[in-house]
C-alpha cells in the first residue's frame, strides 16, 4: 500500500513513513514549531515545495535562518518555483 492509499490523517501517514524508511532517517510533520527545532539540529537542510503552477510558500523565514548553525548547508530545490527560503 503506498502513502497516497492511506487515509488523510498526518498521525498515520508519519507512522507509515516510520515503518517504511530506514530507522537513522527522521521525519517530523512540517509546522513553525518543528521546522525551527529541526532547522537549529540540522547540518544539511534541503526545501523541496512544489506546487503546479504557482510559486512556493516560504517554508524557513529570515527569523528562523538566524537559528542555524555557522556551517550548515541550505540547499533549496524549489528555487525555479521562487524557493522556500526566504
Amino acid at each position: 500500500m503506498d502513502l497516497l492509499t492511506k487515509p488523510v490523517s498526518a498521525e498515520v501517514n508519519v507512522d507509515f513513513l516510520k515503518q517504511k524508511y530506514p530507522k537513522n532517517l527522521e521525519g517530523h510533520l512540517s509546522n513553525d514549531n518543528n521546522i525551527a527545532k529541526c532547522i537549529s539540529e540540522s547540518d544539511l537542510i534541503i526545501g523541496s515545495v512544489y506546487l503546479t503552477g504557482k510559486k512556493a510558500p516560504t517554508i524557513i523565514t529570515r527569523s528562523m535562518l538566524e537559528q542555524i548553525n555557522p556551517g550548515t548547508v541550505l540547499v533549496d530545490i524549489s528555487i525555479d518555483q521562487g524557493g522556500c527560503f526566504e
